[in-house]
């Protein structure tokens, strides 16, 4: 099955800088939205760390078994 999809964040209403990441691999099935925690020191970096450590699983995964 094939998808096509878009994605985007927002700061929001109360925030200077948006603290969340997101990763859209719709050819893996894989679409990861990581809420950076807005108020908790570094939620930028936390977000993003997950983000990268999703971006690195190998190609060839099965998402379900890793799930």
């Amino acid at each position: 099955m094939q998808f096509e999809c878009v994605s985007r964040t927002h700061v929001g209403l109360k925030r200077q800088i948006n603290e969340d990441s997101i990763l859209v691999e719709g050819r893996r099935g894989l679409w990861v939205v990581a809420d950076g925690m807005g108020g908790h020191e570094a939620g930028e970096v936390a977000s993003a760390a997950v983000v990268d450590a999703l971006r690195e699983l190998p190609e060839n995964s099965n998402l379900d078994e890793l799930a």
